[in-house]
């Protein structure tokens, strides 16, 4: 993947240039790529980096820039993708600092799976003013098609940082269409503990601007916890938001 702050993921010394305040792709980084996989296991994959201009996405794959990506029957398993720090957010729902996709991030390009599972997947914010969002999966102005797919225990978390948000325990979307059949969503969950801050989807998130079609699938045990502006803790199983 991309570097961490200026170190690469392959632990190579730093250069002398700015540090990249970004973390793409702990396993695979695609950029402008076809990417075709098949019964491939990806296991305790991390991104992670201080998300005070850029952002962390996928801790497993990377998608990026017009690229194609095919995966039948590979596992996500206790992958985690981490922004650290504490930075200035104009809004609670415009963020640009976030922690995206445990699992997938698919950024302006195609995704097809089939059949493939994502256990233990998270995105985290651990900070202030940060966005954790699709703990396992993060679309942003993409296609994505989802045939057979389980999503178990995934989650997306901000545990301690103020006016910070989880959005999407499994799945988040921003742009662009996303195609949802016969998939499973279990215990997946969005939490947002900080005094301000916003948790919304506990299994699914959509913003106003996507195509969300989800057909013959199933959501249960997803949780939304949230911290809001009063102090008042409140729990809904609420699975799926499109705002």
């Amino acid at each position: 993947g991309r570097a961490t702050n200026g170190t690469n993921l392959d632990g190579a010394e730093k250069n002398s240039e700015p540090p990249a305040l970004l973390a793409q792709g702990g396993a695979i980084l695609a950029v402008g790529s076809d990417v075709s996989l098949a019964g491939v296991t990806f296991t305790d994959c991390l991104a992670f980096a201080q998300a005070t201009l850029e952002y962390v996405a996928g801790a497993a794959v990377y998608l990026g820039d017009g690229s194609t990506g095919t995966f039948r029957q590979c596992h996500f398993d206790n992958c985690t993708s981490t922004a650290y720090g504490d930075v200035i957010a104009s809004t609670i729902s415009g963020y640009n600092h976030i922690a995206g996709a445990g699992g997938l991030f698919v950024d302006r390009s195609w995704a097809t799976l089939d059949h493939c599972q994502f256990s233990n997947c998270r995105a985290l914010s651990d900070g202030n003013g940060i966005a954790a969002n699709g703990g396992a999966m993060h679309t942003l102005n993409s296609s994505s098609r989802l045939t057979s797919c389980v999503f178990r225990n995934c989650s997306a978390a901000s545990p301690r940082g103020s006016r910070s948000v989880a959005d999407g325990g499994a799945f988040f979307i921003v742009g662009g269409q996303a195609h949802i059949e016969s998939c499973s969503f279990v215990s997946c969950s969005a939490i947002a503990d900080g005094r301000g801050s916003l948790a919304l989807g506990g299994a699914v998130f959509a913003d106003g601007f996507s195509k969300l079609f989800i057909t013959g699938s199933t959501i249960q045990d997803s949780i939304v916890r949230g911290y809001v502006l009063n102090g008042t803790d409140f729990v809904l199983s609420c699975a799926i938001i499109i705002a």
